[in-house]
Formats: C-alpha cells, structure tokens, sequence
C-alpha cells in the first residue's frame, strides 16, 4: 500500500511536542486524502498548506488502500475524491460508515463537476460536504473543514447521549420488572397501616409535632410509591414505543 504522510499547515512540519514538555500544543488534526490523480493530490495539500489548520496529512489512492488506512487510525476529516480507479467516491463512503474507527468521521465528497444526482445521493450516505475542485482554496477548505469537524463532535454526542438515554431505560426497565411488583405493595400496605394507626392513637389531640419521625416516614413513603408509580408509566411508555417501532419496522420491510 502506498500512503504519503505529513504534517502540512503554514508550509511547514509540525515539530514533535516533547512529552515532558507541560506547554506542549494540542496534536493536529488527522486528514485524509483519497485521490487517484497525483495532480490533484498535489494541488490539494498545497491549497491545503495554505490554510492554518496544520493537518496531519495521508494520502492514498485506491478503495483498497483507504480500507487499509483508516482500519489502523482515526481521522478527523477524510477527503473522498468521487472518481477512483477501483471504484467510486459513494463506495468509499460506505467503506468509511462499515469500519468502526471511523464510523463517525466526516467525509467530504470532491469533484471535477457538480452533479446534483450525486450530490443528493453522497449526503444520503453520510457525507456531510461537497466540493468542486476547481473552488477549492485555503478559505473553502477551512470553512469545509471546521464545519465538518463540529459536525462530528455532534453526530458523536448525539449518539452517546442515545446510548446513555437507553441504558437508563434498560435499568429503569429491569428496576420495574424485578423490585416494583414486590415493592409496591408492600409499601402501600405499609402507608395504609400507618394511616390506620393515626387515625386511632388515643389521645387525639396529639399534634404531627409530637411525632415528627412517624410524619416524616409517612411523607417519604408517600414520595417513594409517587415516584414508583412514574417510574412505572415511563416504562410501560417505552415499552409500547419499542413494540410500535418493531411493528413500523417489519411492515416497511414486508
């Protein structure tokens, strides 16, 4: 495989940070170049070179050697360019969707020409840019990427936070089906013998202030079988939003 490497920004290399060195600059973003023409990838990193971004950049020029690549590392920003020699810039951007490490990078399609059918169908796949070659410059290149990079982070973000929001229902799930059938009942029996004995304590007159820890674990009882209560409607909700999602999704199959 055959992959050209380098740090670009400024028209210059990026010096190594010392790792004893506490003031040490962040490491450059990762870039990467999938171009079968030598011209292009040429004029691209020197656009590119113009710019401050300082990438970290990789060049290859083949499906097989883009599979390669980005199996062994994470990039932040990977350049598609749509005519290559083993196949077409929308294969490659599946290539990226399928590898794990990349799964989330941003993919910016490039072209000779704008074709709006291509165009629609590499944002479909996940590209989140498309860019004609003959506009590329250090101010679209920068914008482009920028853009492409904030994207990321929130399509990143979006999917932890789904990831969290789903574990928090699996627990509340598993919470309602082994400890609410129990706990239910039990502490309504309980708030109802509480109330009983209340109502029929001798000396009537006996105000809450007298017994305060009785008042309290009444209202906490109270509190507790409110929130058990919501916890199970949220999770017969849920519940019924998977069984309809299953439902929606075996019937656009059939």
């Amino acid at each position: 495989m055959t992959m050209k490497h380098a740090d670009i920004g400024d028209g210059s290399a990026m010096e190594q940070p010392d790792d004893n060195d506490q003031g040490a600059a962040p490491a450059a973003m990762a870039a990467l170049v999938v171009d079968g023409s030598a011209f292009d990838r040429k004029r691209m990193r020197r656009e590119l070179e113009r710019t401050s971004l300082g990438l970290d950049l990789t060049e290859v020029t083949t499906l097989t050697e883009l599979r390669d690549a980005i199996g062994l590392r994470k990039y932040d920003v990977i350049f598609v360019d749509y005519q290559l020699k083993d196949g077409t810039g929308l294969d490659a951007v599946d290539i990226i969707r399928a590898t794990p490490l990349n799964l989330h990078t941003s993919a910016i399609m490039i072209s000779r020409n704008r074709n709006a059918n291509v165009v629609v169908e590499a944002l479909k796949r996940g590209c989140c840019d498309y860019m004609t070659k003959d506009t590329m410059a250090p101010a679209s290149l920068t914008r482009a990427v920028v853009n492409a990079v904030e994207k990321a982070k929130l399509a990143t973000g979006l999917v932890e936070a789904r990831k969290l929001q789903s574990d928090l229902d699996k627990a509340l799930e598993s919470f309602a089906k082994d400890c609410i059938a129990d706990m239910k009942p039990a502490l309504s029996l309980m708030l109802e013998e509480m109330g009983t004995a209340t109502e029929n304590r001798p000396n009537q007159n006996t105000t809450s202030k007298d017994h305060p820890d009785a008042q309290n674990l009444q209202s906490y009882g109270q509190t507790l079988l409110s929130f058990i209560e919501d916890i199970e409607t949220y999770t017969t909700k849920i519940r019924h939003l998977n069984e309809a999602g299953k439902a929606a999704s075996k019937t656009s199959l059939n």
